[in-house]
């Protein structure tokens, strides 16, 4: 499941897909990062063919590993999530929630969109925020709240134990997702097919799989996260154009389609 550095036999036909280059592209989050990388570089360059989850993945090995381009394919991911649209709440229970998913350290970038929230009055007046998954509240957590003066009323912090994913997408105002960088972004298609607005970073591959139809922001721009937020969360019509764009779009991708054009590549 990770990258090796063990010697395969050289007649058997060795396949590898490389999901991300976060670790060389912010290795200062990776305490590891020198060791992973020449691993992880052993494995690409003794593979027959390297298969990349995106684009902006593919880009990024060959500008940082220098892997010859017609050695790799691109295969997209996908979202499990049925895009049902009878699935998709009228009445939401957290309504007036910003959904943030996943860790809150390094380069998921926690820092930065509280940052973003906080400097907002009329952010802060309407929405409170909604944290699913990751770590453990603990000291970072209260370290950055308590710096940008954050009430800890306004903020609830959830996980798969007490809460759905699934049920978060479809009951909050909208998904924020400011991330650095992604090699894909399963959460942007996941929110999207079940009729939730998001509103993200143009880090990494987020673009590509988000399409032309949502809000981006500056991930490093703490009032251009601010300005994007209002721009958008306040015009109901920007909502629901945002709403009908993301179903369709997530028609685009497919765990079937994944599994046949990776098995396709396998055979070849």
């Amino acid at each position: 499941t990770y990258y090796s550095n063990k010697n395969y036999d050289k007649k058997i036909k060795t396949v590898c897909t490389v999901y991300d280059m976060i670790n060389e592209i912010f290795p200062k989050y990776f305490p590891n990062s020198k060791i992973v990388s020449k691993i992880k570089l052993d494995t690409i360059r003794r593979s027959d063919k390297i298969i990349c989850i995106s684009h902006k993945t593919k880009e990024d090995l060959i500008n940082l590993f220098s892997i010859n381009e017609s050695k790799i394919d691109v295969v997209y991911l996908a979202s499990g999530l049925s895009n049902n649209k009878t699935n998709i709440s009228t009445k939401k229970k957290y309504s007036n929630f910003l959904l943030f998913v996943g860790s809150r350290y390094g380069y998921k970038n926690f820092e930065n969109f509280i940052k973003a929230y906080s400097r907002s009055s009329i952010l802060k007046n309407n929405f409170k925020l909604l944290f699913f998954g990751g770590e453990k509240i603990g000291k970072f957590d209260h370290q950055v709240l308590n710096e940008n003066k954050l009430n800890f009323n306004n903020v609830l912090f959830l996980d798969d134990s007490n809460s759905n994913l699934e049920f978060l997408y479809k009951n909050v105002a909208a998904l924020i997702y400011p991330s650095l960088y992604e090699g894909f972004g399963i959460p942007i298609l996941e929110a999207m097919t079940l009729g939730c607005p998001v509103l993200s970073s143009d880090g990494g591959s987020l673009k590509e799989v988000g399409g032309d139809g949502i809000e981006y922001f500056d991930p490093n721009e703490i009032d251009d996260i601010s300005h994007k937020l209002e721009k958008v969360l306040f015009s109901e019509e920007i909502l629901n154009n945002q709403i009908e764009y993301g179903i369709q779009r997530c028609k685009k991708f497919s765990w079937k389609k994944c599994a046949e054009e990776t098995l396709k590549i396998y055979r070849q």
